[in-house]
């Protein structure tokens, strides 16, 4: 048994077991679909510069290959394993070497976490734990399909330029410090949509385009007292949401809005752990004495936090 990088030779076998696969990137696959399953299998092999990496487990014994891969964004800290196949062919001796393998690659890009999204108490939650992966966050995703909705879109806007500040103050209130370890919020040029009461900025809905449908992380702030009507609005202001699917990921810090899809008919999914693989421990940047000012007291030096920009750009909601 041997694991190596996938070949374009390796295409056919992929093939086979596309309807077989295990998805773990909820974001990519509502999207965009399967079809990354083998166009970035493809890419992986001829072009390793789209972040695409794909490992192949051959089993001399039994015939059957078992494919993984894993996404990264660059400039992003943290990588996606996307698809293991075929089901029935995971064992954790085929695993933990596949993922292993797969690490190599996405460390030399820099990413320092590798995140897989499962389905709670399944058995590949159980596999990945057993090979070195750990729970951080836990959630749901709710589907609403397309309907024809009437009225002025409130107060949501796209976000600008000028909301960074105000979503970096929200998001580090809102979401749990072990959270904020693992994925760092996009900034620079946000994709998504902003609510303000006044001059206050109360909530922030990141998007994912897809000609399969968007993809939506709220963070909502408890006070902003977002009813169904105000979500409607929300929706009102998504690109071809009369055309789109819109799949909204409620993380457990925000569990408050499920209630709220209730009341819009929206379908929930199964829980899913979030669940990560560290490649890198992060440590802090020793602190160095600077020169005494004014005849003071040494300062102490602050380390420089790195701050994610991986946005294709705005959207265009106008």
């Amino acid at each position: 048994m041997s694991v190596r990088a996938f070949e374009w030779h390796d295409l056919p076998a992929l093939h086979r077991y596309r309807a077989q696969c295990i998805f773990l990137d909820s974001a990519r696959v509502l999207t965009t679909g399967p079809i990354f399953v083998p166009t970035g299998a493809l890419l992986s092999s001829l072009v390793p510069a789209t972040g695409f990496y794909t490992a192949m487990h051959e089993d001399d014994q039994s015939g059957v290959p078992f494919f993984g891969q894993a996404s990264h964004t660059a400039g992003a800290s943290s990588a996606h394993l996307t698809f293991l196949t075929p089901a029935a062919a995971l064992t954790q001796a085929r695993l933990l070497p596949l993922v292993e393998h797969l690490l190599m690659p996405l460390g030399e890009r820099g990413a320092m976490h590798l995140v897989a999204e499962v389905e709670e108490q399944s058995d590949i939650e159980h596999q990945l734990r057993t090979a070195g992966f750990g729970m951080y966050a836990r959630q749901r995703i709710w589907r609403l399909e397309p309907v024809n909705v009437n009225g002025a879109a409130g107060e949501w806007r796209a976000a600008h330029r000028q909301d960074e500040a105000g979503v970096r103050f929200l998001y580090a209130n809102l979401v749990p410090g072990l959270v904020q370890q693992v994925e760092s919020l996009p900034v620079g040029r946000l994709q998504g949509l902003v609510y303000y009461r006044g001059n206050e900025l109360l909530a922030y809905v990141d998007l994912t385009v897809g000609l399969n449908g968007l993809y939506a992380i709220p963070y909502i702030h408890p006070d902003a007292e977002v009813s169904a009507g105000q979500l409607v609005r929300l929706l009102q202001r998504m690109p071809s949401w009369n055309s789109r699917t819109v799949f909204l990921c409620v993380r457990s810090y925000q569990s408050w809005l499920e209630p709220v899809l209730g009341d819009l008919n929206a379908q929930p999914g199964q829980y899913q752990a979030v669940m990560v693989r560290r490649l890198a421990v992060r440590r802090m940047a020793p602190a160095h004495a600077a020169p005494a000012l004014n005849g003071s007291a040494n300062e102490t030096s602050v380390p420089v936090a790195r701050i994610e920009i991986n946005r294709p750009g705005p959207l265009d909601l106008e």
